[in-house]
């Protein structure tokens, strides 16, 4: 799980710092990567050791522009929640993710990780821990049981 703080300019012209929380699960992993060519999931590496230029320049090669503009765009909606009060739970809705879509919140962070590869490839690696990358991607190369 990641936690973000983000600051802004609301509609009223306050300042506001905000801490949101991130994460995908292993489930919401392969269900997204599904939809994604060859070759983005190994573009992430295994978190710890990957080369984030490196990873960047590969996600951009693969996807194409318009390409990464979704990417990142359905990687924040898709990851965006709530930590419950006990710990237990990451609450995700159809309504928590479009009231985060019509944020000045999801603005911000959604400018800042098209205009810096090197902060969009941590963003990834940060809400998909490697153990859950590495294990989705194996997942995806076996064939499936019928």
């Amino acid at each position: 799980m990641l936690k973000k703080v983000v600051n802004y300019e609301d509609f009223d012209g306050n300042n506001v710092s905000e801490e949101l929380y991130f994460n995908m699960t292993q489930t919401e992993l392969v269900e997204m990567s599904m939809d994604l060519p060859d070759g983005v999931a190994d573009a992430v590496g295994d978190g710890e050791n990957v080369n984030k230029e490196v990873a960047a320049a590969k996600i951009i090669e693969t996807l194409g522009g318009k390409g990464v503009f979704e990417f990142i765009k359905q990687l924040l909606l898709k990851s965006y929640g709530k930590k419950s009060a006990d710990g237990r739970r990451f609450e995700k809705s159809e309504e928590l993710t479009k009231e985060f879509s019509q944020s000045l919140a999801f603005d911000q962070i959604f400018m800042e990780l098209m205009s810096d590869d090197v902060k969009a490839a941590e963003f990834v690696n940060n809400i998909i821990p490697a153990s859950v990358l590495n294990k989705a991607t194996e997942r995806m190369s076996l064939p499936m049981n019928k």
